[in-house]
């Protein structure tokens, strides 16, 4: 098999939604790649009412399912009955030649709705679920339909020993792809060095606790007093909203740290940036942590389970700070506000990160990938 002729197969993508979540980003980068290359792609999502986050090339097909939520364990049952009919059908209907499922859910709900139609299905995970999770029952679920894949992805070598020996068997480690930053023309001459009037901070995510963006606060406010030029900006939206909002104003940062809500092109908040930090208690492969070393900033990540050590290539690109300790990270930020020079070095190597997980790489990965399933 060659891109010829996969471009002559119709690609089919299934997730739950296009939110603004890390994998529905890889997703619309990977779909937005082929079908740019001439690729068949359509994309199936069955949540309700989640009107797509990123935007998408016109030639991709989209099917909204727009499948409802019940609480009722009756209900429940009946409404997966039905919506595996359905997704059925619109898999029948979009012609597919292969699937690409993201998430967990997602990919059990696939291979149970692919069950002998005799189409290739690639699962791919995007948490390792040794630091989260998936739940026991999950678990089960994934070690009987898993095997059932084509092939597994996951982002970590770690990720996949967490699965049985039969699906590591099936399982390829692919990296997430990072795109080049629509103002890299520019990025040669970002000095740090140079005399600023007002310098800013910033870090993107869903705001949820398992980003930590409480002990990135609470790091800021420990310096705050000692830079009064340098700012912190939080982009994202999400259910820890107000208890970040008032522990802002508890800590007397009104003005100096704001959380300005979704962005749909964070390339263009982190080039005006000076300094990427994350905070997360864990981590797949952090996109924003990606993007902001392609933009050519400065990094600091908690040294997390799983996703910024793979990336961050500790004192070289970054600097990695012990998971938890929010005094170190509060340290290494002043540190690097400290000492520009360091800045414009990390910052000049962060952007390897293009060359060594871009799109036409990683996309070469997953081709490769579809090939073998398909010649299977």
């Amino acid at each position: 098999m060659n891109k010829e002729v996969n471009k002559k197969l119709r690609l089919v993508f299934v997730i739950g939604s296009l939110g603004s979540g890390g994998a529905e980003r890889v997703l619309s980068i990977l779909a937005n790649h082929w079908a740019v290359s001439g690729w068949n792609i359509c994309i199936i999502t069955y949540e309700d009412k989640i009107e797509d986050f990123y935007d998408l090339e016109n030639n991709i097909n989209r099917i909204h399912l727009n499948f409802s939520t019940t609480r009722n364990i009756l209900s429940k049952i009946l409404r997966f009955i039905y919506e595996t009919i359905a997704l059925r059908k619109a898999i029948i209907k979009s012609n597919s030649g292969i699937i690409i499922s993201f998430i967990t859910y997602a990919n059990m709900r696939t291979l149970c709705t692919t069950r002998f139609l005799n189409i290739p299905v690639i699962v791919s995970e995007h948490w390792d679920p040794n630091v989260r999770p998936i739940g026991l029952i999950r678990k089960w679920i994934c070690n009987y339909l898993y095997p059932k894949a084509k092939f597994v992805i996951t982002l970590s070598e770690t990720a996949k020993k967490y699965f049985s020996k039969e699906i590591q068997a099936k399982t390829q480690v692919i990296p997430n792809p990072v795109l080049l930053p629509p103002a890299s023309q520019n990025l040669e001459n970002k000095c740090y060095t140079s005399l600023k009037k007002s310098y800013k901070i910033i870090s993107l995510g869903r705001l949820i606790p398992i980003k930590g963006f409480d002990r990135l606060i609470m790091a800021f406010s420990k310096i705050a007093a000692s830079f009064p030029d340098w700012s912190l900006e939080i982009w994202g939206e999400g259910s820890t909203r107000n208890d970040l909002e008032q522990m802002i104003t508890h800590l007397h940062l009104d003005g100096r740290v704001k959380l300005p809500g979704l962005t749909k092109v964070p390339y263009c908040e982190l080039v005006r940036s000076d300094l990427f930090v994350m905070s997360s208690h864990t981590e797949g492969f952090p996109m924003a942590l990606c993007e902001a070393m392609a933009c050519g900033l400065p990094v600091i990540s908690f040294d997390c389970p799983s996703g910024p050590r793979e990336i961050v290539r500790d004192g070289m690109d970054g600097i990695l700070v012990p998971n938890d300790d929010i005094d170190a990270l509060a340290k290494t930020i002043a540190y690097l506000i400290d000492n520009p020079e360091v800045r414009d070095q990390l910052a000049h190597n962060a952007r390897d990160v293009v060359i060594r997980f871009g799109i036409e790489k990683v996309a070469a990965q997953w081709e490769a990938l579809i090939d073998k399933a398909l010649s299977k």
